[in-house]
């Protein structure tokens, strides 16, 4: 029998296997493509989508994070710009307004309230408005406790200025016992305290006090009309009584 070499095309059981194992990874990354392609075409659409909304998010800077809660703020009910409106014991309204409003719980009578403003509707048609730095409104007796920077005007002209009152909302009263200045077109007043009474209609300045009366007001007298030594009565309307300097 005769021998001789391999033809020259015949198989190379080396190449073959490269060339299988080629065949399998070449088949392996088109099923790989087959399934990323579209998931990496998913991703960029949403992307599209949804920069422009992460983008106005950051310019806006508004940004969430845990924050820590007092339970005691929890409990309390708050309101800006509050307005409360009732009736004195004569039917007629009244108005208090604040810049805020706090409420320890949602039963509870006090409301505290910062910078509030008592707008009063008196007798004949006339009016007087309180403001303050704070108060305390008592709802059941409506009663409005006042401190800093008090001004009390009356539309006659005549206003006060204190630092601690409380006013009575449902008789149209206020009572301060801390000392206050007055002026108006009668003249001014300094005293150690003072109480509004009869619907505005009249001011008891407690004593010491102080009267200067501006020189040809008609209408104004001096002395005392009350049975308390220590304290000077004044007509709030046209004009006020003291002791004069």
């Amino acid at each position: 029998m005769a021998t001789g070499p391999l033809p020259s095309d015949a198989p190379n059981p080396g190449e073959a296997s490269r060339a299988a194992t080629a065949l399998l990874k070449r088949r392996r990354l088109v099923t790989l493509l087959r399934v990323t392609l579209p998931l990496a075409a998913l991703l960029l659409a949403a992307l599209v989508i949804v920069w422009p909304k992460l983008q106005n998010h950051e310019r806006s800077g508004f940004k969430l994070a845990p924050s820590s809660t007092d339970s005691k703020e929890v409990e309390q009910l708050t309101m800006v710009k509050p307005r409360f409106v009732g009736l004195d014991s004569k039917q007629q309204p009244y108005t208090v307004t604040a810049f805020s409003a706090t409420q320890d719980h949602p039963g509870a009578d006090i409301i505290r309230l910062d910078h509030p403003q008592a707008d009063i509707t008196l007798d004949g048609g006339a009016w007087a408005t309180v403001t303050a730095l704070s108060g305390n409104y008592a709802q059941k007796d409506q009663i409005l406790d006042l401190k800093g920077d008090i001004n009390v005007f009356h539309d006659s002209g005549y206003e006060f200025h204190t630092e601690q009152a409380e006013l009575d909302l449902a008789h149209n009263t206020i009572d301060g016992n801390v000392p206050v200045t007055g002026h108006g077109p009668g003249g001014t007043i300094d005293a150690v305290g003072f109480t509004i009474i009869d619907r505005g209609q009249t001011v008891l300045f407690h004593g010491p006090a102080m009267l200067v009366i501006n020189p040809g007001v008609k209408g104004l007298t001096t002395g005392s009309s009350t049975s308390n030594p220590s304290k000077t009565a004044a007509p709030a309307k046209p004009g006020v009584n003291g002791s004069r300097r």
